[in-house]
């Protein structure tokens, strides 16, 4: 696993010399950049860049069921899963890794992971006339306990070594750290389950969860949960409406708990430091950037769902749909904290967030005959979270970066919070963008164009910075059609993601002076013969960060559709292998990946699936396969 290169492949200049007359890569091909790293750097040999990881996992589990009376069954199940893992770097000085401190750097990094489950479950069940009971009792313990060790040195003399011997690295240059990680949650649980004829149902649950990562008198707490559904189907008066198979009506109210935070993330920490008196080397304890509290509790999401599932048309048609309203309060998030206070964040049950929302699933059977089967599966999902309390009833703004770290009220959790850009301010409109100054200077055409939020003329982050978007889309759709043809199958898998924004980092890519770093070649850019909104006016002289709101412009509309994968597939004949003693063979092949359309003609180049990181990118795939059954 190499570091990735998409970004110096995206910015490399085309004017340099990838490989010298014998082939061999050139490390900097752009003469008079010596700053400017070739993207195949890493492929010179085997010891210029190594990452290896070697992992082993092993999951056992176990149960013993007994029926102590007739109705009355005992179930005790123990799980256990074991995970461990090595993982050895080896980066030359000349590896992409160290561009900028250009020192050899080796690191083994090992692990151990214990996690034990244990489940007692006792169930009771009983029907007497029309009337059905179960009556289940549940304990569960878990414990999760992981052991780590980092050791890391630079200057290997020989490059060969890799990473197996550390000892050869320089004593001054050797770093060593350990840690243990444990954390227990203990759960009791008693459920009634009812049933009428079978077409009126009923569900009582009581949990109680109690998790270790949380503060002290706080770790405990209660999760009632009330669920009914009625089988229309099965009453009298459906009896000849043949156009039904199934008809169930349903509704829920519950509570659920979320204790999802770092182990020990509740307790202030000392941390070592090296430091030096003239000569003398000494170890100096310092608080951890992560500050204790002593009052974080269970995050609570109460859950209304109403639900219909039916089967039409002698279930040609099959339809389920859920409406939910789910009110979170007490949400547990790591907050930033000011610098001023001497450490970086805390744990807090910082508000409260309401997510109302639709989901409906569809199946159809289109064709269905003996030589050819036409099916269609339709997802839909939409949801609208907002924060409806925050502590002190403000906007939380992060002191580090606020612009994808703030909390701000009516607004979905990860939101971003920037300046909004309205485009790129033309000759036409000069008076207007000179009505208009940042730090005292007015704009002009050429510039980003900035929405004056408080419309006092003047553009500052204090007054300036809004609501831009979120991460999450505003609705999806996925649709799959499996279509059979004999022996033939074919399944096309598309989805939709609408309404969300992205931060795009290859859209700050763009250098106005035209110097160092390349972008990519459709970027459009603002001069009095080309008028464009998509970037300001070039300038030899100005970088990027002098311009006023260039953080706005890697903030772009993210939505998409997406043909995301095919799969093509042949299955021979059973009667053709009966002599070859096999019971199946199918061979497929599957695309994946395949074509992509973005709502915005700034990633028309870009996979919006991979929500702007320019570390991921998504490959197209293909891929053969051959399944077979003895």
């Amino acid at each position: 696993r190499g570091t990735d290169p998409f970004s110096h492949a995206a910015t490399a200049e085309p004017l340099g010399t990838p490989r010298d007359s014998t082939g061999a890569i050139v490390v900097y091909p752009i003469a008079g950049n010596p700053g400017f790293m070739s993207p195949l750097s890493d492929d010179r040999g085997p010891y210029i860049a190594t990452n290896n990881t070697i992992r082993s996992q092993v999951t056992l589990n176990a149960h013993v069921d007994v029926e102590l009376v007739k109705g009355l069954v005992f179930k005790t199940v123990f799980g256990t899963n074991i995970y461990n893992y090595r993982t050895g770097q080896f980066y030359d000085s000349s590896s992409l890794e160290e561009q900028s401190l250009k020192q050899t750097v080796a690191t083994i990094n090992t692990g151990n992971t214990r996690f034990y489950n244990w489940d007692n479950i006792l169930s009771y069940t009983k029907s007497i006339g029309d009337h059905s009971f179960t009556i289940t009792g549940l304990t569960s313990y878990t414990r999760r306990n992981v052991d780590s060790l980092l050791a890391s040195g630079t200057g290997l003399a020989f490059s060969s070594q890799l990473f197996y011997n550390l000892a050869g690295t320089s004593t001054t240059g050797r770093t060593i750290t350990s840690g243990f990680l444990q954390a227990n949650t203990m759960s009791y649980a008693g459920r009634i389950n009812y049933g009428y004829k079978g077409r009126y149902l009923l569900t009582l649950t009581e949990r109680v969860d109690g998790a270790s990562l949380l503060s002290a008198g706080h770790k405990w707490a209660g999760f009632p949960t009330v669920a009914a559904a009625w089988r229309i189907s099965d009453e009298s008066f459906m009896e000849h409406v043949n156009a039904v198979t199934n008809l169930k009506l349903r509704a829920s109210y519950g509570w659920t708990g979320n204790s999802g935070i770092a182990v020990y993330g509740t307790q202030t920490a000392l941390m070592t430091q090296n430091m030096g008196f003239e000569n003398s080397a000494a170890q100096a304890y310092v608080i951890s950037s992560l500050i204790g509290n002593q009052d974080v509790k269970w995050e609570l999401s109460k859950t209304a769902n109403i639900g219909i599932d039916a089967d039409l048309l002698k279930s040609r048609i099959s339809l389920s749909l859920d409406i939910y309203n789910t009110n979170t309060s007490r949400i547990l998030l790591l907050r930033s904290l000011p610098p001023s206070l001497g450490v970086g964040s805390v744990y807090q049950n910082v508000g409260n967030t309401r997510n109302r929302g639709i989901e409906l699933g569809m199946t159809t059977r289109n064709i269905d005959n003996r030589s050819f089967k036409w099916s269609t599966t339709w997802s839909f999902m939409s949801n609208q979270e907002k924060i409806t309390g925050l502590i002190n009833g403000k906007n939380i703004i992060a002191t580090s970066g606020p612009e994808t770290n703030s909390l701000l009220l009516g607004h979905a959790v990860h939101s971003f919070y920037v300046y909004k850009k309205l485009g790129i301010w033309q000759t036409s409109e000069a008076d207007k963008a000179a009505a208009l100054s940042y730090g005292g200077t007015p704009f002009k055409p050429g510039d980003i164009r900035l929405a004056d939020i408080n419309h006092d003329g003047k553009i500052s982050q204090d007054s300036d910075y809004s609501y831009i978007g979120q991460a999450a889309p505003k609705w999806s759709l996925g649709l799959q059609n499996t279509f059979v043809y004999k022996n033939f199958d074919l399944t096309i898998y598309a989805i939709v993601r609408w309404g969300q924004m992205i931060k795009a980092d290859f859209l700050g890519r763009y250098n106005p002076t035209g110097q160092g770093d390349n972008g990519p070649g459709y970027f459009q850019y603002w001069t009095p013969q080309h008028a464009t909104n998509d970037y300001p006016e070039p300038n030899s002289t100005k970088p990027i960060t002098a311009y006023p709101g260039y953080l706005s412009l890697i903030y772009v509309d993210g939505s998409y559709a997406k043909l995301k994968t095919a799969t093509l597939g042949y299955t021979v004949p059973a009667s053709m292998l009966k002599k070859a003693f096999m019971s199946n063979l199918r061979a497929y092949v599957t695309c994946n990946n395949i074509f992509v359309k973005a709502k915005s003609h700034l990633i028309k180049d870009y996979d919006p699936e991979r929500g702007g990181s320019e570390d991921a990118p998504l490959t197209r795939q293909l891929v053969f396969g051959l399944n077979v059954g003895f």
